[in-house]
């Protein structure tokens, strides 16, 4: 879906346009990933974090300050295509909230299960490789 997408971007627009955006929609998903920071750390406090944010809160505040700006900057200069990269990342956001709720979602033991009824395709093919297929039921 992605490749059509950018077919027409490329075909009609120029490289400049482009590049806003993608740049508008990228900026608006790191920000909600350090949002998202400042919510975990709310919300699970005693949650075990496996990577600190080095100079905690003051680097992640600094961040969305530019990125601010940022943003405020390029829908001042280019207030269309700033908006087009906003659209974009809604359409992401929407199209993420569908597939979660529609999407037929495979579990690994189902996904097993299924590669395990081809065993005697696969098994021929990968023993050479030293791995045993696991036995299924």
């Amino acid at each position: 879906m992605q490749l059509p997408i950018s077919i027409i971007f490329i075909l009609t627009s120029t490289f400049e346009q482009v590049l806003l955006y993608a740049g508008i929609s990228l900026i608006i998903t790191t920000v909600f990933s350090v949002i998202a920071l400042f919510v975990l750390r709310i919300t699970e406090p005693n949650l075990k974090r496996t990577y600190k944010v080095i100079g905690f809160p003051i680097t992640p505040i600094l961040y969305l300050i530019l990125n601010g700006w940022i943003l405020h900057y390029s829908f001042q200069r280019a207030f269309s295509e700033s908006l087009i990269g906003c659209v974009i990342f809604l359409i992401g956001v929407a199209l993420y909230f569908i597939s979660t709720k529609c999407s037929f979602v495979i579990s690994a033991k189902n996904l097993i299960k299924f590669v395990g009824n081809f065993r005697c395709i696969y098994d021929p093919f990968i023993k050479g490789f030293g791995y045993t297929a696991p036995n299924v039921t």
